[in-house]
């Protein structure tokens, strides 16, 4: 058995009807290079509490449904309101 610590942000689940595996949640980094954003804007996005994190001590993670739901949610660039 390795002395690896778990990465709470490789967390799966196993859909039993379609036998994939999901990640639950992913790293600030991972989240940042999926948006195309620098790494201190992803920590200042969590500072200000505008992305929703899951704190292990001295791992955080961001879940993946939240990332969906504003993907899903998401404007027409046309609609993006002023900020």
């Amino acid at each position: 058995m390795s002395n690896r610590k778990r990465d709470p942000g490789n967390i799966n689940v196993d859909n039993k009807s379609t036998r994939q595996t999901e990640r639950l949640a992913v790293s600030i980094k991972e989240f940042t290079q999926m948006f195309g954003l620098s790494l201190s804007m992803g920590y200042t996005l969590v500072k200000e509490g505008r992305v929703p994190i899951v704190d292990f001590g001295s791992r955080i993670v961001i879940p993946m449904k939240w990332i969906n739901e504003q993907v899903e949610q998401a404007k027409p660039r046309g609609e993006i309101p002023e900020s």
